[in-house]
């Protein structure tokens, strides 16, 4: 008789994932579900977790350097450096928040490593850890009323703007926002129907 193999460690993170979702919670913590998996199974688990949240499902994870598609199955996100809130609210915002505070995305940037190269520093931990301040600063000098101004008005122009320059039909995270926008506008959706 041969050797028997045990599972893998991606194996076991998703039966870990499988197993919590099979008690059909309506709140479901994930810590970290993504490690140890290749990408492709990192985006299998993250889809499945986003499939959860848009059928009443609380999905709160914590997740280290995502890649930018599964970056983009978040709506909300909280981010710290060094311990230190830098920013809390709607993922599409980050952009226009950084922005604010002086750091902005260059073009063709992917917005979660954008994020990871401001929070950190090439020139070792005191130097990671006087960002991580000023950023955590900025968050609590002007955070809250960009994030006011963002949920009253700035969030519908900037997809607005994306959608004007064909860029919202590229990001999957924008699939849904051109219907969800129109309806809250009163009007018939703009997009193509396969696109709504």
């Amino acid at each position: 008789m041969g050797a028997r193999r045990g599972i893998s460690g991606g194996e076991k993170k998703r039966l870990s994932v499988a197993t919590e979702i099979v008690t059909n919670p309506s709140i479901i913590f994930a810590d970290e579900p993504t490690t140890g998996l290749d990408s492709f199974m990192a985006e299998a688990v993250m889809t499945v977790l986003e499939r959860l949240a848009q059928n009443g499902r609380s999905i709160i994870c914590t997740i280290h350097q995502p890649s930018t598609t599964v970056f983009e199955k978040f709506n909300k996100v909280i981010l710290l450096a060094e311990g230190r809130m830098v920013f809390a609210g709607d993922r599409l915002a980050l952009p226009v928040y950084f922005a604010r505070v002086g750091k902005s995305i260059p073009p063709y940037t992917s917005v979660a490593d954008f994020v990871i190269d401001v929070l950190s520093s090439s020139e070792g931990a005191e130097a990671t850890l006087q960002i991580a301040e000023k950023m955590h600063a900025a968050w609590i000098n002007t955070g809250v009323p960009f994030m006011r101004d963002w949920h009253e008005s700035l969030r519908e122009q900037y997809i607005q703007r994306l959608q004007s320059e064909g860029v919202a039909d590229k990001l999957s995270s924008f699939k849904g926002e051109t219907k969800r926008l129109a309806l809250r506008k009163g009007s018939k959706c703009p997009r193509p129907r396969k696109m709504c």
